[in-house]
């Protein structure tokens, strides 16, 4: 009997405990109880829409917000770009070489847009691939071809800034 007395006491403790936790969730405004500089960002091309803010509200949390100004020069980030290389040599049995080069890249400016264009090198340089990316969608690429020629570098040039990486080797 004094086993069922405390299990029906814990129960309606635990009872007690949810209901306030879950009404202190629905009524706590994530957004007034946060420090300053902290809040929903507001941008002139989208509109954001208050379901969003709500599931930001109650799912997002506190050590997920951050703000961006898009007045000043603090950005959370500016271009985002990568790429990547790779090359596989084939020797044929009548001892002929080729070069499989695969190379692919992304690049997305903060704002506006830029030109762009991908080198492999060794000394000489091929072009294998330009284009233009916009803030929107970006500029992405992919190139696979077989070459005599040995190059060693790849390399992405976007605006005024580049990024160069080594190809490399597959080992079979």
């Amino acid at each position: 009997m004094k086993k069922i007395l405390t299990a029906k006491i814990i129960a309606v403790v635990l009872a007690l405990i949810l209901t306030a936790s879950i009404s202190y969730a629905i009524n706590w405004d994530f957004w007034e109880d946060s420090s300053e500089g902290v809040g929903p960002i507001e941008t002139d091309w989208y509109a954001v829409e208050d379901w969003e803010l709500e599931v930001c509200y109650k799912w997002g949390g506190p050590e997920h917000a951050t703000t961006v100004s898009t007045g000043t020069a603090s950005y959370v980030y500016t271009t985002t770009a990568t790429i990547q290389a790779l090359k596989d040599t084939i020797e044929y049995p009548n001892g002929t070489i080729d070069i499989l080069y695969q190379a692919a890249w992304y690049v997305k400016p903060m704002t506006d847009s830029l030109d762009y264009r991908v080198e492999l090198t060794n000394g000489n340089t091929l072009e294998v691939g330009s284009g233009t990316a916009d803030a929107n969608t970006g500029g992405s690429g992919y190139y696979a071809q077989y070459l005599s020629e040995d190059y060693t570098k790849a390399t992405l040039y976007f605006g005024s800034d580049s990024l160069e990486v080594d190809i490399a080797e597959i080992e079979d």
